[in-house]
């Protein structure tokens, strides 16, 4: 549903990481017959280095090592999470829905730019806005600034990315299993997720 446009810096690291890699193994290459310590240590950089990266990429773009934020009672617009999305539809019938296929979500609706996805027994169990007329429970709307965020649901948030998506900040509640995603664009939130576990 939503793109982001802008990864010319992360294209630039990744060439420049890729050219690091070959340049330390055809060097490595080259002294391979003289000295067996040096070369084994040039090619364990790029392995080290590899080992390293997706560590760190494990421990920032994982819920698993950040405190819970309270979003028991987290809504997305007056949309609630464990709700009966029959009983939603019906307090709107002013509003156009749109039924679509989704394979995540075995009931899929959008209306107005929010889209929500309800399980088998028509639960809702997932929230997503691209409308600046949504806001969560603790005030953020889309437009609002990552500062506002972190500000609002506090410093106990993740940050990774998708590919083709983009950047998004988060924040779990493992007790209530539930978690919320902001995707940003230029500093901005420009989507809100909420989520079950």
């Amino acid at each position: 549903v939503f793109i982001n446009s802008s990864y010319k810096g992360e294209i630039e690291l990744t060439y420049l990481i890729a050219f690091v890699f070959i340049v330390t193994i055809i060097i490595a290459i080259f002294l391979y017959k003289r000295k067996n310590a040096t070369t084994f240590f040039l090619l364990s950089i790029p392995l080290l280095m590899i080992l390293g990266l997706g560590a760190w990429l494990l421990f920032e773009g994982s819920y698993h090592f950040v405190k819970d934020t309270d979003l028991s009672t987290e809504v997305v617009g007056n949309i609630e999470l464990e709700k009966s999305l029959k009983e939603y539809i019906k307090d709107k019938l002013d509003s156009q829905f749109t039924k679509v296929e989704n394979v995540k979500y075995p009931n899929w609706v959008n209306i107005n730019d929010v889209y929500i996805g309800a399980d088998k027994n028509n639960k809702i169990i997932f929230v997503s806005t691209i409308s600046s007329l949504d806001e969560t429970g603790k005030h953020i709307k889309v437009s609002d600034s990552k500062n506002d965020v972190i500000k609002k649901y506090g410093e106990s948030y993740y940050e990774g990315r998708d590919m083709g998506i983009g950047k998004f900040i988060a924040d779990v509640d493992r007790d209530s299993k539930r978690h919320i995603r902001f995707w940003l664009e230029k500093g901005k939130v420009r989507a809100i997720e909420l989520s079950v576990l």
